[in-house]
């Protein structure tokens, strides 16, 4: 019994070491992972650090861009308010737009062809005395010998819807003043001439045609003013420029 158990203590010492070798290499193993995964954390909230930092960047290059386009906005209103403003002491009844569509370069008869509308928008004032001011009864019996209002007054009251409004030379059609709507009755017209063709513009200003959309409007506005500033701020010839020898 004695010789059984001196060889069976170096055996069980054997399997005790191994054990422990064993949980050593696991907890070597599980330690490694840790320090993996808490590297991998740090790496992550660098990036994210990075990526914070980035778009509070974005974030300024935003801000000081819309704080430049605020400032450009208000110095274009403010060039615009005062061509405006010289426009009103060179011509008292200001720029005007004659429509038309494409044809000869002169305003056209209705004979001729294109459609022609005219944009000329009148005085308030002119509506005093089309309507009285005290309702009158009519007498319409035949002995009265008066005549119904619409057949002595109904050119005054015709003559009310000519104001602000465009009218077709055509077929006498009435539009408020707006564009696409002359545009698109441009276009169906049943008696133009040509229904494909655009309706054009013709600036008072410079004399020059356009399309009639807004966004060709709006483009030939912003070159008209910048020719015009140019021609009025172009130096004479034989002035020295400010700064030069």
């Amino acid at each position: 019994m004695a010789t059984w158990g001196r060889k069976g203590q170096p055996m069980e010492a054997a399997r005790r070491a191994a054990r422990d070798g064993e949980a050593r290499r696991g907890k070597d193993a599980r330690q490694r992972e840790l320090c993996r995964i808490i590297s991998e954390r740090e790496a992550l909230h660098v990036k994210l650090q990075h990526l914070r930092d980035e778009v509070r960047l974005v974030e300024a290059n935003i801000e000081a861009v819309a704080l430049r386009e605020e400032q450009l906005l208000s110095e274009m209103v403010g060039q615009s308010d005062s061509d405006l403003d010289d426009s009103d002491d060179t011509d008292s009844e200001g720029p005007s737009m004659r429509f038309c569509l494409p044809g000869t370069g002169t305003t056209a008869t209705p004979s001729s062809g294109p459609v022609y509308f005219e944009l000329e928008g009148s005085d308030a004032a002119k509506l005093i005395g089309l309507t009285p001011r005290q309702p009158r009864v009519v007498n319409m019996s035949p002995s009265s010998g008066e005549q119904p209002p619409s057949a002595r007054g109904g050119e005054d009251y015709e003559d009310c819807f000519e104001l602000g409004v465009a009218k077709c030379r055509l077929c006498g059609a009435r539009f408020p003043l707006d564009v696409d709507s002359i545009q698109r009755h441009s276009r169906s017209c049943f008696r133009t001439s040509d229904d494909k063709l655009p309706l054009m513009g013709r600036c008072s200003t410079c004399g020059e045609q356009m399309p009639l959309t807004m966004k060709a409007v709006e483009a030939h506005r912003c070159s008209c003013v910048v020719r015009r500033q140019a021609k009025l701020g172009a130096p004479r010839t034989g002035q020295t420029q400010p700064g030069g020898r």
